[in-house]
């Protein structure tokens, strides 16, 4: 279910002002996530906000809606999605 969500409704999510930004999980938390979605682990719930006929907000989340997403879409911010927003991106953050 959340996979097609991430398919279908990920280009309309925003992230409000008010959250952290979503970088700070290591390599290891993202995989460890991935792993236990795919293992049929619980995961936390994630709270959406829909503004209207406009977009959906994510109030709490966020690093599990984009470390889901990155794996679906394969772009860990350095693949075409990603790109589209960033006309290069640092050697170190590619690392």
């Amino acid at each position: 279910m959340i996979l097609k969500f991430l398919v279908f409704s990920f280009a309309g999510l925003r992230k409000p002002d008010f959250q952290r930004e979503t970088n700070e999980w290591t390599p290891e938390k993202v995989k460890d996530l991935v792993a236990s979605f795919l293992d049929g682990d619980l995961i936390p719930a994630i709270i959406l906000w829909k503004f209207g006929d406009s977009f959906t907000f994510v109030i709490d989340g966020g690093h599990r809606i984009s470390a889901l997403a990155a794996w679906v879409n394969n772009d860990y911010g350095d693949k075409a999605i990603s790109l589209k927003y960033y006309e290069s991106i640092p050697e170190h953050q590619l690392k």
